[in-house]
């Protein structure tokens, strides 16, 4: 066999292997405040994480960190700036936006939450970070 296609060779399988054992070990704790089960990476978004709902059809959530700081990444079909209005308009809870490299950054009044909407193929990438429980 020839050396080049013997490192490519095992370099795929690797990468395989690799894949396989991420895509088979992805089961999410939901954070222990919520009343969501365990749930696949592929599944459904809940409705809500800790304090921010989430758009009925998002997809692709993910939870990176269950408890405080916790957060959370999910897909949404949609252009940056209609998710934007979706968190802005109709709710009190995040007023201060700005736009950084081509990213909406929002936070909340109480600046316990933190919501990053990037474009992402033909729709967006949401990151939720919260960093503490909502102080009313």
């Amino acid at each position: 066999m020839l050396p080049l296609f013997k490192a490519l060779q095992t370099k795929h399988l690797a990468l395989l292997a690799v894949v396989a054992t991420f895509t088979s070990t992805q089961l999410i704790a939901a954070p222990k405040s919520q009343s969501i089960s365990t749930y696949k990476k592929s599944d459904a978004c809940p409705a809500k994480f800790y304090d921010v709902s989430l758009p009925e059809n998002g997809k692709l959530c993910q939870v990176f960190a269950a408890d405080l700081p916790a957060s959370l990444t999910l897909f949404v079909p949609q252009a940056p700036t209609e998710v934007l209005s979706y968190y802005t308009q109709g709710t009190k809870q995040f007023t201060s936006s700005e736009q950084i490299k081509k990213r909406y950054v929002l936070r909340s009044i109480d600046s316990s939450t933190t919501l990053i909407i990037s474009k992402d193929g033909q729709g967006s990438q949401v990151d939720i970070l919260v960093t503490s429980l909502h102080k009313s």
